[in-house]
Parts: C-alpha cells; sequence; structure tokens
C-alpha cells in the first residue's frame, strides 16, 4: 500500500507490506493558527516541590495564591497521586480555609473557601502501594470553582522513579522476581 501525503510546502510518501508492517512510520508536521481573543492572564499561581523522594514515599508541598485583588471564591486544588501510590491522610498538613478534602481515582481534591494573595500551602506524603517503574509526570490543577476555565496547572515528577527500572523497584522490596 502506498500513502502520498502532500501539503502547500511538503510531500511524504509511506510504503506499507508485511515486512514494515508493525513499524512506526511518521514525518514532522508543523501547524500554525491564529488565536481571535488574547489569552488570559492567570488568575492563581502555583508551585510544588518534592520534599524528600524515596522508592516507597514522596514528601511534597504544593502552594498557590490568587494574583488579583482581594480573594477568590471557593478554589478546588486537584493534586494528582503517582501511579503505584496513595495519600498518606495522616500526612496532610491542613491550613486555613481548607473546608474539604476526598480522593477520587489517583488525585486527592481540596476545596478552600477562598485564597488571597498569601500564599497558601499543602504539605503532605504518598506512599507505595504497588510495584512501578518509570513514573511518568504528575499533574497539579487549582482552578476557581465557579469559573472553571480560570486554572492554573503545574506538573512533579519524582526524578529517582522516572528513572528507575522494574528491578530497581522490586530490589527496593525483596521482590522474589529478582535472584
Amino acid at each position: 500500500m502506498q500513502i502520498n501525503i502532500k501539503s502547500e510546502n511538503t510531500s511524504h510518501q509511506f510504503s506499507l507490506n508485511k515486512q514494515n508492517a508493525l513499524v512506526l512510520q511518521g514525518t514532522e508536521v508543523s501547524v500554525f493558527f491564529n488565536v481571535e481573543q488574547e489569552l488570559k492572564q492567570p488568575k492563581f499561581s502555583m508551585n510544588v516541590t518534592l520534599l524528600e523522594e524515596k522508592l516507597n514515599i514522596l514528601n511534597l508541598r504544593t502552594c498557590t495564591r490568587y494574583l488579583m485583588s482581594g480573594a477568590s471564591g471557593m478554589t478546588v486544588l486537584e493534586l494528582g497521586i503517582p501511579t503505584g501510590f496513595e495519600l498518606d491522610s495522616e500526612s496532610v498538613i491542613e491550613v486555613s480555609t481548607l473546608k474539604r478534602t476526598e480522593t477520587v481515582d489517583r488525585k486527592v481534591i481540596f476545596y478552600f473557601d477562598k485564597i488571597t494573595q498569601t500564599e497558601k500551602c499543602l504539605t503532605l506524603s504518598v506512599t507505595r502501594t504497588d510495584l512501578v517503574a518509570k513514573s511518568q509526570p504528575v499533574p497539579v490543577r487549582v482552578y476557581d470553582y465557579y469559573s472553571p476555565d480560570d486554572q492554573v496547572t503545574a506538573f512533579y515528577q519524582s526524578r529517582l522513579l522516572k528513572d528507575s527500572s522494574f528491578c530497581d523497584v522490586c530490589a527496593e522490596c525483596n521482590c522474589p522476581h529478582i535472584r
């Protein structure tokens, strides 16, 4: 099978046959577009810091503040949990205006009455429950409950877990798979 792709500036031909049917073929494509409206200035700032990272536990702090004058309305902070980990609920150091916490799938959702220009920080730990290696970046999102378009997203990733292999993760817990 021959596939031809043509655009104004370039063309590319792909050949598919029995020998290369399972080989990924691709080409770089540049796409340009115009945005009708200007991008909104973010209403929140946020940063996430890994305070300590080990194969079995991650301690992290997330801080946010409102960038506009006054205070936000009800604000939600969604903190993703890496695959193979779960929140140590005893570790959450609460701050004023935190009204509710819930866990849904692999994220913890914190509800605040408001966020002001004074930075609010949460410190917590997640502990390993399953053997997972090659950990991927995890999102943390803060947004206005009544206006979810007013949001900021950041990511965190454990370098230790990102670079780990199954053998590294398994060896830490004396797994019988390693001889």
